[in-house]
């Protein structure tokens, strides 16, 4: 496979390759490298949302369903503000869902739980604390006295009982929920505590406050309206029995029971004009009474909403206004004149009634578009606003109705002033009789209406459904618990993945890497800590093939029968470095003979022949790969010299067996250089020969960069078919002295272990990537269940025959 014509990248095309974007494949590479990172967070997270929602109090809601009753007022206001329809309803429940969840109901309710038998057995006032099962747990390790509540002691109706009821409010107020539907003026009310039997019980007791807090507000503006219509029938009570005894003695003393002809039509006419103007007045009263109790229910900003908007429906209203009054003036004209039956009056009067029921269309609508204009008060306060604003019409339109009725009876009594004096008298003491006895039996129909409207009042709000036990808590939920913690966990596992990446500048799987940088990858190579790795030795090897046959054993030992011959100079460590001839049909082996094969194929018309192995750090496997691949080439009948050309740290004597001098610093300080035999060690393999590091020297670089190294390796290169040089990493200036020396450089990089800067900054050198022939990768260490070896038919190791990497197919890796 021809391999030369791969693209090389150098220069500035290096320095880019980290913009470029990254792909799905490689997300899915880097989640694979950090799985195990990525699995603790993840599972830590779960466990964290778990022991949190164990730890957590549970929120049992128990729901109850009101109902809000439609007032007429109130809807008509609404409905000409919204255009009516369930748009409307629901804006009229919403007065009664701020209601629900104000301060003043919530008192109320904590003053109904502190009256009521259950009250020492509540959760709410914490005689029945909740202990979650963490808390158990806790408690169990390191046990803690739970205090108990004691308000048993507290009095009621002083400053520290209404400081606690305050208290209990506000903690009650933030566990009430109102929910209203959109479509009708149905809420539903409920309140949350740690026990569904308490939660059912808190949520009825609200409701059932609330609705009898809702009539007791209905009526109380029947009842100051009774009270106020029944102080004054007392007093008309005794007007009317003090105006009937002055006439009994007036009739007794002057003998005169009765009046006749104009006489007797006048005092019909001023009984009835009176008694209508008392009738008004005494309406006018019990109206202004209520209005004055109305007002005291608005604050200052609505009274002051109140007066602006009744100045704007006076000026817009004016024109009705003044056809009201002279439609009511028209009225009394003709009923002064005619009696109330005549078509006439009647027609007067139906005029009169009609006129006023537009006004009051129109002062309706047009209080609901000022109040909806202004925007300013709350919808909970449109009734309150709207009722004294209608009041305030009726007292104008009564005021005047009363002036009229006054002008009448003023004619009236400047006619009865010309009658002779007896008579006067008479009519003015039967005329008081008959008009306090009629305004009395008009207020005991107005008294007996307020009974029937106290009586009747039930109230706008209504219970259709109590609550009943919920099964399960509201919250916490424990899939939401979980996703939460899922998703928290995942979002910590990216950020965990992103810094770890952006920290660890070590090179991994990604092998699109090495690509990027323009260096080929010649193989793959297991990471063995040590021969003892090895299942079988290659004396092991060696007795299972004489069972097998003489003949194959004793071709297998003449190609290898200086392999015990040097077992002397071996050393008791020499066992330490994993070597491929330990097991040769291993992986480890099968990787270096791949390497070599790809090494041959790189260059099919002018072979390497001398070839540097370096690294861009200590402990990436250099060395080990050096006698390797030198022995995967002494294997294949290639005569090899193996040089350790790392005169710092030199390591091929011990991985050998052999001495280290003399050696290359003995053969470049010789100057008899009559022969370099002496100077070459053989191995226990054929065709491989070391030349170790030599006795230490203080000057490395000066003799590894000397004129003598130069010839040495031409010298060498004629005696040997490849020539593997063991060398310390490029950093380090005594491989920079031997790359223009040699054929070409194979770099070494270990998985999680090489760093990427050194690679990026050797492949930028123009001068240094035109010597790297490509790279020799070292593996991070593999789970033990992965197999090695021949089996099944498969070649190489792992389930999948080839492994993870590929040596056949290196442009894929």
């Amino acid at each position: 496979m021809d391999y030369k014509n791969q693209q090389a990248v150098v220069g500035n095309q290096v320095q880019n390759q980290d913009d470029k974007e990254i792909t799905l494949a490689e997300i899915f590479q880097i989640v694979a490298r950090r799985k195990i990172g990525i699995g603790i967070i993840v599972l830590l997270s779960l466990l964290t949302s778990i022991l949190f929602y164990y730890s957590q109090t549970p929120e049992y809601r128990a729901v109850s369903v009101l109902m809000i009753n439609k007032e007429n007022d109130s809807q008509q206001l609404v409905e000409a503000v919204l255009g009516g329809g369930p748009a409307a309803d629901s804006k009229m429940a919403q007065k009664d869902v701020e209601l629900l969840q104000s301060l003043p109901i919530s008192e109320m309710t904590v003053r109904a739980l502190w009256n009521n038998s259950r009250r020492d057995s509540l959760e709410f006032f914490g005689y029945r604390p909740y202990i979650s099962p963490i808390r158990k747990i806790v408690n169990w390790i390191a046990p803690v006295q739970q205090l108990k509540a004691d308000d048993n002691s507290v009095i009621e109706n002083t400053p520290a009982f209404n400081a606690m009821v305050r208290y209990y409010a506000v903690q009650l107020n933030n566990r009430i929920k109102v929910e209203g539907s959109r479509d009708s003026s149905v809420l539903r009310v409920s309140v949350a505590s740690p026990f569904p039997d308490e939660a059912t019980f808190l949520s009825n007791m609200l409701c059932d406050v609330y609705q009898k807090s809702d009539i007791q507000r209905n009526s109380e503006k029947y009842i100051q309206s009774n009270r106020f219509v029944a102080e004054m029938l007392q007093e008309q009570k005794e007007m009317m029995a003090k105006a009937d005894s002055s006439l009994s003695e007036f009739m007794a003393e002057n003998q005169m029971y009765e009046v006749s002809g104009n006489t007797g039509g006048l005092l019909g006419k001023l009984i009835e004009f009176d008694g209508r103007y008392n009738d008004i007045m005494a309406e006018y009263n019990i109206i202004s009474n209520s209005r004055d109790f109305l007002e005291k229910q608005l604050t200052q900003a609505d009274r002051e909403l109140s007066d602006r908007i009744a100045r704007n429906v006076s000026a817009q209203l004016s024109a009705i206004q003044d056809e009201i009054h002279s439609k009511e003036s028209a009225y009394v004209n003709v009923l002064r004149e005619k009696p109330v039956n005549d078509p006439e009056v009647k027609g007067k009067k139906q005029e009169l009634e009609q006129v006023k029921a537009r006004y009051d269309q129109l002062s309706r609508s047009k209080i609901a578009g000022q109040i909806e204009y202004i925007g300013k008060a709350q919808k909970y306060r449109y009734d309150l606003i709207s009722e004294k604003l209608q009041m305030d019409q009726k007292l104008n339109r009564l005021k005047f109705s009363a002036g009229e009725y006054a002008k009448v009876k003023q004619k009236y009594d400047s006619q009865l002033a010309q009658l002779p004096e007896k008579e006067q008298n008479f009519i003015r003491l039967q005329r008081d009789r008959d008009v306090v006895s009629k305004t009395y039996l008009f207020l005991k129909e107005k008294l007996d209406e307020t009974r029937i409207l106290i009586g009747s009042e039930v109230g706008s709000v209504t219970m259709i459904g109590s609550a009943f036990k919920p099964f399960t808590p509201e919250k916490p939920e424990l899939i939401k618990n979980l996703l939460a913690g899922f998703v928290i966990g995942i979002v910590l596992a990216g950020l965990f993945t992103y810094g770890a990446e952006m920290i660890d500048d070590t090179v991994n799987e990604e092998m699109q890497f090495f690509k990027g940088l323009g260096l080929n990858i010649w193989g793959v190579v297991p990471f063995i800590s040590s021969s003892s790795d090895y299942s079988a030795t290659y004396h092991e090897t060696k007795d299972k093939i004489e069972k097998n046959g003489k003949r194959l054993f004793e071709v297998f030992h003449n190609k290898s029968k200086k392999l015990n011959e040097p077992a002397k100079e071996v050393k008791s460590d020499i066992k330490t470095y994993p070597l491929m001839t330990d097991k040769l049909n291993s992986s480890f082996a099968e990787s270096f003979r791949t390497l070599r094969t790809n090494l041959n194929f790189s260059r099919i018309d002018k072979p390497f022949k001398t070839i540097l192995i370096s690294g861009c750090s200590i402990g990436e496997g250099k060395s080990t790969v050096s006698t390797n691949l030198a022995l995967a080439w002494a294997i294949a009948d290639k005569k090899t010299l193996l040089i350790d050309a790392d005169l710092r740290r030199p390591s091929q004597h011990t991985i050998l067996g052999k001495k280290r001098s003399p050696g290359l610093t003995d053969c470049l300080i010789d100057n008899e250089r009559e022969s370099n035999d002496k100077y070459i060690q053989a191995t226990h393999v054929d065709n491989l020969f070391l030349m170790s590091a030599g006795t230490p020297v203080p000057n490395p670089n000066e003799l590894l960069g000397s004129e003598k190294m130069h010839e040495f390796l031409k010298i060498l290169s004629e005696q040997f078919e490849r020539i593997v040089i063991d060398s310390p990493p490029i950093f380090i200036s005594d491989a920079a002295q031997l790359v223009n020396e040699v054929d070409g450089v194979l770099i070494t990089a270990r998985l999680h272990y090489s760093s990427r800067a050194p690679l990026k900054q050797y492949a930028s050198d123009n001068f240094l990537h035109s010597k790297i022939i490509g790279v020799a990768i070292i593996d991070k260490q593999r789970p033990s269940k992965i197999r090695y070896g021949y089996g099944e038919g498969k070649y190489g190791y792992g389930r999948s025959g080839y492994g993870r990497y590929s040596s056949v197919y290196p442009e894929k890796l």
